[in-house]
């Protein structure tokens, strides 16, 4: 069954001002304060949470990100900021830090390791065992082993 459309054609309407082509809802882009944006992100919030902070969609954000450098790079300086707090917290977890009484854990030690320097300190090596086989009455078997 098909559905019946309102063909009829009236005057064009023009798109107001912050409104695209569709004429859907005003953007919020151009006035929001980036150093809100910045602070969200600071905090550590997924972009889904910034959105509903800023009471847009996931997908807007997204769109704005794409849309624009300067959002984008706020979104960005706040979260570097939240993951170098994260950072410097692992890091005194790792190592201890007496006058705040916090023992050395060797589990964050380990994790901060292996995220940080992860060619020295991954649990997985790559071993390429290389090498020939020859049979003519004798088994001689050579194997050349490196690491990487």
């Amino acid at each position: 069954m098909r559905s019946r459309r309102n063909t009829a054609k009236g005057p064009a309407k023009k798109p107001g001002p912050g409104q695209g082509v569709g004429g859907g809802r005003p953007s919020k882009l151009p006035g929001l304060d980036l150093a809100q944006v910045e602070v969200l992100g600071s905090l550590g919030l997924t972009e889904e949470k910034i959105a509903r902070a800023l009471d847009v969609t996931g997908q807007t954000i997204r769109n704005w990100k794409h849309k624009s450098p300067k959002f984008f790079e706020a979104i960005k300086r706040g979260q570097a900021k939240s993951e170098a707090r994260v950072a410097k917290s692992l890091y005194e977890m790792a190592i201890g830090e007496p006058a705040k009484r916090i023992q050395p854990n060797v589990t964050a030690a380990i994790f901060f390791l292996k995220n940080r320097a992860p060619e020295s300190w991954r649990d997985r090596h790559d071993v390429d065992h290389g090498g020939s086989v020859r049979m003519d009455g004798k088994l001689v078997i050579e194997v050349v082993e490196t690491r990487g």
